[in-house]
């Protein structure tokens, strides 16, 4: 068997991850599917996210969403936003967004999400697009549960 619960950690393909990861990214799987089928008519796009974005007003969520990001910065050794934006958000084999729209991305984090919460639905977007297309660490998600706990908060309250 692949995956296997034991305790509060659970076997994956030989990694062991907290139970607590495993259920906020099964979570974030399904508000995202629920999100994008009810918001987006099931056909997400940039251009969409964008739109989506403007009909949003920053919150507590969206400001500890943009916290989360920042740490996940410092967490590479003390990234600067644009920096962490284009090349972490962004691996090397990742499709690349446009210009404009990694701008709205920094422009969100850089002010702690009071602003552009259409670049907070972007980098929502982007870090979906790396853990479903492959690109994020299995060993490091342990790593990452607050900030899939921080997107959970946003997408709740949608």
């Amino acid at each position: 068997m692949s995956c296997q619960q034991r305790g509060s950690k659970i076997q994956i393909k030989g990694e062991s991850l907290k139970s607590e990861t495993v259920l906020a990214i099964g979570k974030f799987s399904i508000l995202w599917s629920e999100f994008e089928k009810k918001n987006l008519n099931n056909n997400c796009t940039p251009k969409k996210l964008i739109e989506e974005g403007e009909k949003h007003k920053t919150s507590d969520a969206w400001r500890e969403f943009a916290k989360k990001i920042q740490g996940r910065a410092d967490y590479y050794e003390g990234l600067d936003i644009e920096f962490y934006v284009e090349y972490s958000l962004w691996p090397e084999s990742a499709h690349r967004m446009q210009d404009e729209h990694m701008k709205l991305i920094t422009e969100f984090i850089k002010s702690d999400g009071e602003e552009s919460t259409s670049g907070g639905f972007l980098a929502i977007y982007r870090i979906r697009n790396n853990l479903l297309h492959g690109l994020k660490e299995l060993e490091q998600l342990d790593n990452q549960i607050e900030l899939f706990n921080a997107m959970n908060n946003i997408l709740e309250t949608l």
